[in-house]
């Protein structure tokens, strides 16, 4: 009836070009949290990794309907998403910080 997801990657994304910041480490990071509760239907996983999964030029099976048994079913699921990345800092000469978002 539960099931929780998570879901993480940490990505070193070279060294920045831009001059006042050249060759400072540009990092990118992110995290997703998913929560499903469900009874009489299937959890599936997220149309993102479906999608890298199998060929994309052969996804019209993902949009495929479910088929279901009768009766009553349910799904309720929620998901927290944050990405973050190392920028150039605009207030400051020669820095650089990290932005995140939360979605």
């Amino acid at each position: 009836m539960l099931r929780l997801e998570l879901n993480g990657g940490y990505f070193d994304r070279g060294q920045n070009p831009l001059p006042d910041v050249l060759n400072k480490k540009v990092r990118l990071y992110g995290a997703s949290f998913q929560a499903s509760l469900h009874q009489g239907m299937p959890v599936r996983t997220s149309l993102d990794y479906r999608l890298y999964k199998y060929n994309g030029e052969s996804v019209s099976g993902l949009f495929a309907p479910e088929h279901y048994p009768g009766g009553l079913a349910w799904l309720a699921q929620s998901e927290v998403t944050v990405l973050g990345q190392t920028l150039k800092d605009p207030e400051t000469t020669g820095a650089t910080t990290r932005r995140s978002a939360w979605r």
